[in-house]
């Protein structure tokens, strides 16, 4: 396999390498404070000032800098249950970007999309991934295209060096403006060369204390990468402490907050697999969350062009 390999097959069946940790450089960080008010109407639950990313004056600090004409945008955080996989599916087919998934549990994007590995003979991912080659991307209505995962992936992540490699590879091969990697929650291998390999990770992280401390921990991990914390799931009057709180996790560091994604009843429930912003006209219970995707994506070109 390219870069010496990641797999081992024993007895023909796939099995896990031991772990690598993922390298870091020391750099240089830019100081700024977060300051974040609290507006209790609609979607401006929460302002930041100077929302441009600092981090972008300094991008040539990072692990690594990808081609210029396709941007990996890394899904990422050391929680599940932070509504992640939905906001890296939207925002995949909003920037009409491939969608990686590396969530190898079931409450994964390759479910949401309506992939059943069950029904496969093929893992695409691990297929790819063996034989160096550039997986084949699933297309569907009102969809993102799709690198479906598998529960076997668990057990065969490559070290984080290679996927970030092969992911960078795969990316120049498709030759689009941008791609999305879902990552699995809490953290993995693969997933720490996802964040490697990215141009941006967006951090959901709801105003709750649980999920503040893993963002906190993220954060103090890696301040020196492209981190961009997303409130997410976020009720219309959110409590003030907690607002407080993400304010200071990214104070004295060049990590930014953007536009909250509130939560919206429903979501968690909901059975279509199309996405939702793809939905014409949108649903009323839906609208404030469509509109903070809409941002979020602006976000995301307004870097890729800046």
């Amino acid at each position: 396999m390219r870069n010496g390999g990641t797999l081992k097959q024993h007895n023909g069946k796939r099995s896990r390498r031991s772990d690598e940790t993922l390298k870091r450089p020391n750099s240089q960080t830019l100081q700024r404070s977060a300051v974040i008010t609290p507006v209790r109407s609609g979607l401006k639950l929460l302002q930041c000032s100077n929302v441009e990313t600092a981090w972008h004056h300094n991008i040539a600090t990072f692990y690594r800098s990808n081609d210029p004409m396709t941007k990996i945008v890394t899904v990422a955080a050391r929680k599940g249950g932070v509504g992640k996989t939905t906001i890296a599916y939207e925002l995949a087919w909003l920037l009409g970007a491939p969608l990686v998934d590396l969530e190898f549990d079931d409450g994964s994007a390759t479910r949401m999309w309506g992939y059943r590995h069950e029904a496969r003979l093929r893992a695409p991912l691990l297929d790819a991934i063996e034989r160096g080659t550039v997986p084949r991307l699933l297309i569907g209505y009102h969809k993102p295209e799709l690198v479906p995962c598998h529960p076997d992936f668990q057990l065969n992540q490559p070290e984080p060096e290679a996927m970030a490699d092969t992911l960078t590879a795969w990316a120049k091969a498709w030759d689009h403006d941008y791609v999305i990697v879902d990552t699995h929650g809490g953290g993995s291998p693969s997933g720490d060369g996802a964040i490697a390999a990215a141009d941006l990770v967006i951090v959901p992280t709801p105003l709750k204390t649980k999920d503040l401390n893993a963002t906190e921990g993220m954060v103090t991990e890696m301040p020196d990468y492209p981190l961009v914390l997303v409130p997410s799931m976020v009720p219309k009057v959110p409590g003030a402490a907690e607002i407080s709180r993400i304010g200071s996790i990214v104070e004295g560091t060049p990590i930014t907050v953007a536009e909250p994604v509130p939560y919206v009843r429903g979501i968690e429930t909901r059975k279509k697999r199309v996405a939702i912003t793809s939905e014409d006209p949108t649903p009323k219970a839906n609208v404030e969350f469509v509109s903070a995707m809409h941002s979020l994506a602006s976000y995301v070109k307004a870097h890729h062009n800046g």
